[in-house]
């Protein structure tokens, strides 16, 4: 799968619109007609970025067209300084972009770290407390191995001791599986 590039290799578009805004508030500030043609010059470098802002600022003749719409934009001042505002709009945009995809991918890198750390931290107290059962399960059988004489109540007490066993195997497949359940529903929030 290929993907196109918007923007050339090698240029950067915020920090033109970044170029772009200075000359436009110095030209805001001073009046200056250089400052005024050099922020024109430099909008003229990337004419698709400028026509994304003003798509009907931009004809076949870029630099005269420009220029005359930049000096009625002024004229009018409310025009400029929308412009302006859309500038910096887009560079604040831009910028928080970036800054998002950044957070996220770190969020997500420990969430990943916490969750396995969790998963192990329960897998290890899950498996001490088996062990632990299991330990006092083997003492209560061997325990009911003096009852088999007694037909009747060693195999009650056996039949019993069963439905313990399994009634705590089924407790912490439970456990294991609402952990499971909670961290997959923890995970599905953060997206």
């Amino acid at each position: 799968m290929t993907t196109q590039q918007m923007v050339p290799a090698g240029d950067n578009p915020t920090k033109d619109l970044i170029e772009i805004s200075n000359g436009m508030r110095k030209y805001i500030s001073n009046e200056n007609d250089a400052v005024l043609e050099m922020t024109v010059e430099r909008m003229n470098r990337n004419p698709t970025l400028w026509k994304r802002l003003f798509p009907d600022a931009i004809e076949s003749e870029h630099q005269k067209v420009t220029l005359d719409r930049v000096r009625w934009a002024y004229a009018t001042k409310k025009g400029f300084l929308d412009a302006y505002v859309n500038v910096q709009m887009d560079i604040a945009r831009r910028s928080g972009d970036a800054l998002i995809a950044t957070v996220g991918m770190d969020l997500r890198a420990k969430l990943a770290v916490f969750a396995t750390q969790k998963i192990d931290e329960l897998t290890h107290t899950v498996n001490a407390s088996k062990d632990a059962y299991y330990s006092r399960h083997m003492s209560h059988v061997d325990g009911l191995e003096q009852y088999k004489r007694l037909p009747e109540l060693y195999d009650r007490a056996m039949k019993a001791a069963n439905r313990d066993l399994e009634a705590y195997l089924e407790w912490v497949g439970g456990l294991r599986e609402g952990f499971s359940d909670a961290l997959k529903a923890k995970v599905a929030t953060k997206d």
